[in-house]
């Protein structure tokens, strides 16, 4: 019972250090399967890439980070 709790986590109960790191891997795993050389057939096998293993979440939230910062510094 306790793994299942563990799973259920959500994105709000995690640690910065973890959604950092995850935010991290997840734009550094985006950027390898785009720059694997292989070639997409479709518009679906792209998003594929950027849908796998909630890539898209953190993604999200570090284009909105990003948004802010440049408002805030260059707005």
């Amino acid at each position: 019972m306790s793994q299942e709790k563990k799973e259920e986590k959500s994105l709000f109960d995690q640690p910065v250090k973890v959604l950092l790191q995850n935010i991290a891997s997840s734009i550094l795993l985006t950027l390898n399967d785009l720059t694997r050389g292989e070639t997409y057939d479709s518009i679906d096998s792209i998003l594929q890439v950027f849908l796998k293993e909630n890539r898209i979440l953190y993604l999200g939230m570090f284009l909105a980070v990003l948004a802010i910062f440049i408002f805030l510094f260059f707005g």
